[in-house]
């Protein structure tokens, strides 16, 4: 059996895409959550169409959650490839003889 090293990495995304989605989905919540519950109970006004009351903050919510990991995974596999193209690495390890079952 070859010996070698074994690399282990944690990627994450940058703290201030972290904070900034808090910030975003705290503001579409306590806005959204609101307008939604007025649009379903009808005291909108009267020339306001109740169902974007309700879409549009679904939309933005879902918009916040997708965004950030629609652009983090893909990059996190690039990442992945390049490493093991740089260091020649195998993807299926051995277990590790030091690490406690």
């Amino acid at each position: 059996m070859g010996g070698g090293s074994r690399i282990s990495t944690r990627m994450t995304m940058h703290r201030a895409v972290k904070i900034f989605l808090c910030v975003w989905l705290f503001g579409v919540a306590s806005i959204g959550v609101p307008l939604a519950i007025a649009a379903i109970n009808g005291t909108l006004q009267p020339n306001q169409s109740s169902w974007m009351g309700i879409v549009i903050p679904c939309g933005m919510m879902c918009f916040g959650l997708a965004l950030p990991h629609l652009g983090f995974w893909p990059e996190v596999k690039k990442a992945e490839k390049f490493m093991i193209e740089t260091w020649g690495a195998e993807t299926e390890l051995p277990p590790d003889p030091n690490r406690a079952i």
